[in-house]
């Protein structure tokens, strides 16, 4: 994971330590499509990613690179002294 973005290709070879073709016959597609999505993550289907997800055990959300949500507070100053929370993007 670079900068807190999934790879597919970093994923397979560092984590799971296993070649393109295991990884194509755990999730039933073929090499050529493993590539194609490592290259171009973007042209995954989302059936693919509940694959990956379900065999490997890591979050779809991980895999789609969602934004996390945190929530923080916030002390404004308005007069008086106010906590305010926020939803804020990381």
């Amino acid at each position: 994971m670079e900068n807190g973005k999934f790879e597919l290709k970093n994923f397979r070879e560092d984590v799971l330590k296993m070649s393109r073709k295991k990884f194509a016959e755990r999730l039933g597609i073929s090499e050529e499509e493993v590539k194609r999505y490592e290259e171009n993550p973007q042209e995954m289907p989302f059936g693919i990613v509940k694959k990956i997800s379900d065999e490997f055990g890591i979050p779809m959300t991980q895999i789609l690179d969602y934004e996390k949500y945190e929530k923080r507070v916030f002390d404004v100053k308005n007069n008086s002294s106010i906590i305010v929370q926020a939803v804020q993007f990381l």
